[in-house]
């Protein structure tokens, strides 16, 4: 596989192209890959985000 989107130290995501790549070789799914980044970068923002998100964002009062 030359072509890959993710350098195993998180600095770039896992393209589409790497998604097909990845799961035709391993057997996964499309959605586990792509999952898989997902979780990566909800918890990378977490993590980035922690403290400033309490203090920038209010919660919602109303209903929906």
């Amino acid at each position: 596989m030359s072509q890959h989107g993710c350098d195993g130290r998180g600095g770039r995501s896992i393209t589409p192209d790497t998604t097909l790549r990845l799961s035709r070789y391993f057997g996964l799914s499309e959605r586990f890959w792509i999952n898989l980044q997902t979780r990566y970068d909800l918890e990378h923002a977490k993590d980035r985000l922690a403290g400033r998100l309490q203090e920038e964002v209010r919660v919602y009062a109303g209903s929906l």
